[in-house]
């Protein structure tokens, strides 16, 4: 529950926030005092955090009727523990609980797939859950084969606007740019496996004037930070809390995203770049390859280069306020609690067959 939050931990708050009680379940510990603890998240109600550690570890290379013993007898711990019956059980990964057997058929299973990378046991889960949901068409074409109700269900948006976006929203905004050097913003996990770091070192050494923030968990050992912390004009803020990102992008004036080509997919920090306002640079992605797009996208390392170049020079232009609000409007339109009434319909459906 302490890492930085994506779209389970959304999902989980904003259940919370409709008056369900939601365990959330973290990864396993090997230290704990006793086997199982659960404790409240903070100030948020009906969130609670559960940590548990387990005496058989690499459970999924065990037969499966082993595994599924074992995970019932988890389940049933738990729900004594915190004295509830579980209604819904929902896995957003593939390497634990990925057997939905383990539970009663009274239960709703949904398995939500958020991550190409996850590929351990996507066709057990997809096929064991009552609901299978992916976050992208690639992800959606590996598990529809394996569940009838297959559904996508895009990245959402938090849906807290800044007080900078609230005014662009109501007209009373417009972006201007001052003396001070122009600010570019990258938000995120500073040691996705996809960042081209390559592309991300000539972007910065090219252009010295403009001020680097880069924002999210990095490892000092790794190439990213090795490369980058030389740079006079680049600054490493590391790991914050979700709720300061907004007020963070209100200080940039452009945002940044930078892949390896083989990554083409959209990205959970999108809609918070987007709900920003503020002019998005971003290699390709397929699903904004459009006429209207709301990125500036390219299709090569040369292309990316240029249109940085581009954005940046002209960036009371890009971040003129129509544009501005289309972004937002986007954002605002793709929130976690239009995801959950649209799964809610989608569930009626699949449990009236």
């Amino acid at each position: 529950w302490d890492f930085i939050f994506v779209t389970k931990h959304h999902y989980a708050l904003e259940l919370a926030a409709r008056g369900n009680k939601v365990y959330f379940i973290n990864p396993p510990r090997k230290k704990l005092s006793e086997q199982l603890f659960i404790s409240p998240a903070g100030e948020v109600n009906n969130l609670f955090i559960v940590d548990y550690s387990t005496k058989i570890r690499g459970l999924r290379f065990f037969p499966s009727f082993v595994m599924r013993w074992a995970d019932r007898r988890l389940l049933r711990a738990i729900e004594k523990k915190a004295g509830v019956r579980f209604d819904v059980i929902w896995n957003f990964e593939n390497s634990r609980f990925y057997d939905f057997l383990f539970a009663s058929s009274d239960v709703l299973k949904i398995y939500f797939q958020v991550d190409e990378n996850q590929n351990f046991h996507p066709a057990k889960a997809a096929a064991t859950a009552d609901i299978a949901l992916a976050i992208n068409t690639e992800i959606f074409e590996i598990i529809r084969p394996h569940n009838p109700n297959s559904f996508l269900i895009p990245h959402s948006f938090q849906g807290k606007l800044s007080e900078l976006a609230k005014k662009v929203i109501e007209g009373d905004y417009i972006y201007r740019r001052t003396d001070e050097p122009l600010r570019v913003m990258y938000i995120g996990n500073l040691q996705h496996q996809h960042i081209n770091i390559d592309l991300f070192e000539r972007v910065v050494n090219q252009n010295r004037e403009i001020k680097f923030q880069l924002v999210g968990p990095y490892d000092p050992e790794k190439a990213l930070f090795q490369r980058l912390q030389h740079y006079p004009h680049v600054c490493f803020l590391g790991k914050v809390q979700s709720k300061e990102i907004p007020a963070l992008l209100d200080k940039a004036d452009a945002v940044i995203l930078i892949y390896d080509s083989d990554f083409t997919q959209s990205s959970h920090k999108l809609l918070e770049y987007l709900a920003s306002g503020k002019a998005i640079i971003s290699t390709y992605m397929t699903e904004h390859d459009t006429d209207d797009s709301l990125l500036y996208i390219s299709r090569s390392e040369e292309e990316y280069l240029q249109i940085f170049r581009q954005v940046l020079s002209d960036i009371e232009v890009c971040n003129e306020p129509g544009r501005m609000r289309r972004r937002i409007d986007f954002a605002m339109n793709h929130t976690y609690s239009r995801q959950l009434d649209k799964l809610e319909k989608l569930i009626d459906q699949a449990t009236e067959k």
